[in-house]
């Protein structure tokens, strides 16, 4: 899964939503949903969900406003996935999660 999160085109993307969800046993789960470009010549965004399982640690400094301001244009500047961390970068923000296992879907 890591090669096709790898070639996610985040530039000018939008995020849809971040959810964090712990079980009763400890266990954690995140979920990030994104609109993005198919391709950098792509008309338009395709919704994208990432569903991050045993998660050890979330990371996470978002300005709304600013989310809010650059929605147009796309408020995601990249991300990638490294040694079972996934970061995105927003306009003034970022997220960073450690997980075991990384999910895409659409």
């Amino acid at each position: 899964m890591a090669k096709a999160i790898d070639k996610i085109n985040w530039h000018d993307g939008n995020l849809v939503g971040i959810s964090t969800d712990i079980s009763a046993k400890g266990k954690c789960t995140v979920k990030v949903m994104a609109n993005v470009y198919p391709s950098e010549q792509s008309p338009e965004r395709t919704t994208l969900k990432i569903q991050c399982t045993a998660v050890s640690r979330v990371t996470s400094s978002i300005d709304v406003t600013e989310l809010k301001n650059n929605q147009w244009a796309g408020n995601i500047s990249h991300g990638y996935l490294k040694d079972k961390v996934l970061w995105i970068y927003f306009t003034d923000g970022f997220i960073e999660v450690r997980a075991e296992k990384f999910t895409l879907s659409k």
